[in-house]
C-alpha cells in the first residue's frame, strides 16, 4: 500500500524535533519529497483532475460541501482579505476569521451592489469565506490565496482575456469594503478589517473518470 502524508508549511530539516512515535517512524521509513506547488494542485493532481484556467478548486468545494448546485455555471471563490499598503504597493494580510454576522452583513453588501452587474455571491460552509456563481466563463486565471499571502499583490491580480473587468470590479470590492462600518469595528477590537476581496479557484465542475465508469 502507498500512502501520501502532505505536512503544509513543515520544515524536514527540524524533524528531529517532533517527538510522535508514529510520525518519527513514519519519517525514518518514507521518502521526503518537497512539493512544487499548492496542497491543493497536488491533491487535484492524484485524484485525476486537470487544470482549466484555474485549479477548478470552487465547484469541487461547493460540491463537498452538499450543494446541489455545484455542476451548474462557472464558480470562483471569494475571500475577505486584508489589504497592506506598504512604500509602493499593496501586499495580502494573513487569513481573516469572521463572525457568522459580519459575514452574513458583507456578503448582503456584495449582492446589493453588484446585482447590476449580474454577479451572485453565495455563502459557504464556513463564514470566512464565499461562493461567486457564473453564467459564463470570466475569461481569467487567478492565484491561489495561500500563495499571494505576504507579498505584492501585482503580479498576482488575475490575469486573462477579462482581466481589465474583473480587477475594475475587485477595485470596487476594495472600495466598498473598506469604510463599512463592520470592518472600523473590527479595527477598534484590534482585528485586521476584511477591506478587500481576493478571487481564486476558478472553473466549471469537473467529470471524473471515476464518474463516467
Amino acid at each position: 500500500m502507498k500512502l501520501q502524508i502532505v505536512f503544509p508549511e513543515f520544515d524536514v530539516t527540524k524533524a528531529q524535533q517532533f517527538t510522535a512515535s508514529a510520525l518519527a517512524r513514519l519519517l525514518a521509513v518514507g521518502r521526503q519529497q518537497r512539493m512544487a506547488g499548492t496542497v491543493e494542485a497536488s491533491l487535484c493532481q492524484a485524484t485525476g483532475v486537470s487544470r482549466q484556467a484555474d485549479w477548478p478548486l470552487a465547484p469541487i468545494s461547493r460540491l463537498g460541501e452538499g450543494a446541489s448546485d455545484a455542476g451548474s455555471g462557472y464558480w470562483l471563490k471569494v475571500d475577505p482579505v486584508h489589504l497592506v499598503l506598504q512604500r509602493d504597493y499593496f501586499s495580502l494580510g494573513p487569513r481573516l476569521s469572521l463572525s457568522l454576522e459580519e459575514s452574513q452583513a458583507l456578503l448582503a453588501l456584495l449582492n446589493q451592489h453588484f446585482a447590476a452587474d449580474g454577479l451572485t455571491f453565495l455563502a459557504a460552509s464556513s463564514p470566512d469565506y464565499w461562493y461567486l456563481q457564473l453564467q459564463d466563463d470570466p475569461q481569467i486565471s487567478t492565484a491561489e490565496l495561500g500563495v499571494a499571502i505576504g507579498r505584492d499583490t501585482t503580479s498576482y491580480m488575475p490575469q486573462g482575456q477579462g482581466a481589465a473587468k474583473w480587477n475594475r470590479l475587485l477595485n470596487e470590492m476594495q472600495m466598498l469594503l473598506h469604510e463599512h462600518p463592520i470592518n472600523q469595528a473590527r479595527e477598534l477590537r484590534g482585528e485586521l478589517a476584511a477591506n478587500s476581496a481576493w478571487l481564486s479557484g476558478g472553473g466549471v465542475l469537473p467529470v471524473l473518470a471515476t464518474q463516467a465508469n
